[in-house]
């Protein structure tokens, strides 16, 4: 017996291959690159929001670094301030400014110069009796000053005067913590992006005196002779612009007053207080 023949088998066949033609219609098509942009916006976004974050943790982590740098620095050599196994020496000197005369070469500390100008950052000079234990002793075992070079002897002794501030150094727009010793004619930058340096020096009332009554500037001391600790603060900026905008850019300075630069670079401060252990051994 003949099998029974479709009909419509050859129509079912064209249709199925017209089906099998049509692709996307243009609404599915929209609908495709909408999905799609939405993604590539979002893992964007996520990629800036990471990198950004990972840049202000870099930016932090720096600052930190310098701010805990400039400290032990500062902090190692006013507390060997006055130190002297033989006549006293004159210990330390402040400044509401940058000494006038501080890259000077042969003067001791009384014969600093100051000009008072509270806006801006201050300097200090410490003078004490070198030797290789409170300094680095340099290949000729010898005593060094602040930034390494070796020291003259003086009457069988060695003595370092360092002097601290800030300045810009060539062809950076930031400054930098600067130490002048006496040892050698040319300052030398020790930590970048320090924005700012204030002192305040903790007074005894008469000489003898382990009691601070209170703390000062250093335009406001008539005897140095007096100073028993410092109060430091450094201001530390970060290299680069971190902030997302301008309205993140407030901070408290070294007075511990909000203040706003308007830019969008990190700032902090980093704050401590020393003893002059020569004055309260």
């Amino acid at each position: 017996m003949t099998a029974m023949l479709d009909p419509n088998r050859h129509l079912k066949r064209v249709s199925s291959r017209k089906n099998a033609c049509y692709g996307f219609s243009l609404v599915e098509l929209m609908v495709s690159l909408t999905i799609g942009l939405v993604i590539i916006v979002a893992a964007l976004s996520a990629y800036s929001g990471a990198a950004s974050a990972n840049k202000m943790v870099e930016a932090q982590t720096v600052m930190n670094e310098d701010g805990q740098a400039a400290l032990s620095i500062l902090s190692q050599q006013i507390h060997m301030a006055g130190y002297t196994s033989g006549t006293p020496v004159i210990a330390i000197r402040g400044c509401d400014s940058t000494f006038t005369n501080v890259t000077t070469t042969n003067i001791e500390i009384g014969a600093l110069s100051c000009t008072t100008n509270d806006a801006s950052p201050d300097s200090v000079a410490v003078r004490y009796e070198a030797d290789k234990y409170n300094t680095i002793e340099s290949g000729n075992s010898k005593p060094t000053d602040c930034l390494g070079n070796d020291l003259a002897v003086s009457a069988g002794k060695y003595y370092a005067e360092n002097r601290f501030y800030l300045a810009t150094p060539a062809g950076r727009t930031s400054k930098s913590l600067y130490c002048k010793g006496n040892a050698a004619d040319t300052p030398q930058a020790l930590i970048e992006n320090v924005e700012d340096f204030q002192l305040l020096y903790g007074l005894a009332k008469t000489a003898g005196d382990q009691k601070v009554a209170g703390y000062v500037k250093a335009s406001e001391i008539a005897n140095w002779g007096l100073v028993l600790t410092v109060r430091l603060c450094v201001v530390i900026k970060s290299e680069q612009t971190v902030l997302p905008d301008k309205k993140s850019s407030p901070y408290k300075n070294c007075t511990g007053t909000l203040t706003d630069p308007k830019d969008l670079y990190l700032r902090h401060a980093y704050n401590t207080s020393v003893v002059l252990r020569s004055r309260l051994l």
